[in-house]
């Protein structure tokens, strides 16, 4: 992609990251590491600016997210681990964009797991770095 004098490439992985309280692997630190690492493997005539990308979908079990009533979805716990995950994953970006709708009970899937929204994250690499 090229704008007048400068020109981009993007590198973009996706991961699948749980944010229950039992998470161990961090999945888009590893596709960051991977897209980043492709960033610098393309040729030193491609593109000025190069960005590694990640679409990250979060996904939590809906047990672990429950309201006392033990039917319905405690928004507020859901949007403490949401942000909580964002804040994280964020941390290390030069930029990022998030969509997380306010009504995720259509976003459960048939195992449980309800996956609440997408977040993309961006680094910028420059040649040579």
């Amino acid at each position: 992609m090229s704008h007048q004098s400068t020109d981009f490439a993007i590198e973009a992985k996706q991961a699948w990251q749980n944010i229950g309280d039992r998470a161990r692997v961090d999945r888009v630190a590893e596709a960051m590491e991977l897209a980043w690492d492709d960033c610098g493997n393309l040729h030193h005539t491609e593109a000025n600016i190069r960005l590694a990308a990640v679409f990250a979908a979060p996904f939590i079990a809906k047990s672990s997210i429950l309201a006392a009533d033990m039917c319905s979805i405690d928004r507020q716990l859901l949007r403490h681990k949401v942000s909580k995950w964002v804040n994280e994953s964020t941390a290390n970006c030069d930029a990022f964009a998030a969509c997380f709708p306010s009504k995720v009970e259509k976003f459960i899937n048939k195992n449980g797991y309800l996956f609440p929204g997408v977040l993309l994250l961006l680094r910028a690499r420059y040649r040579g770095a």
